[in-house]
């Protein structure tokens, strides 16, 4: 069941099809399938963003749980250098958690703002 539910916002991902694209404006990509993501079913983000932390708690977790930002850090680092791919997967992840718990309006403009300050 964790890795069902995980792989919400890799659908997303997959869907869009769009990071080998080199002319692709990657930091406005990542904005746009955030909002795209957060957008979709409340309870569904909610319950992977549950899972996710449950791991902290469940060593049985924790692999499933990184997972999705495995996937798309690598996905990521096909474009950019892996460390620069790590720190824009974990600011997507402090945003989404912000949005969720704050139960706030996602702002794509801001994500890509601050998403483009961290790439190379």
């Amino acid at each position: 069941m964790t890795r069902q539910a995980n792989e919400g916002f890799a659908k997303v991902v997959a869907a869009r099809g769009s990071f080998q694209d080199p002319a692709l404006d990657l930091a406005d990509e990542l904005a746009g399938l955030l909002g795209e993501w957060l957008a979709g079913d409340r309870v569904g983000v909610e319950l992977e963003y549950e899972l996710y932390l449950a791991a902290l708690r469940n060593p049985a977790l924790r692999a499933d749980a990184a997972e999705w930002w495995q996937e798309l850090s690598d996905a990521l680092a096909e474009r950019i250098d892996p460390v620069a791919a790590r720190a824009l997967v974990a600011l997507m992840d402090g945003i989404s958690l912000q949005v969720l718990l704050t139960g706030g309006v996602y702002d794509a403009g801001y994500a890509r703002e601050m998403l483009a300050r961290l790439m190379p």
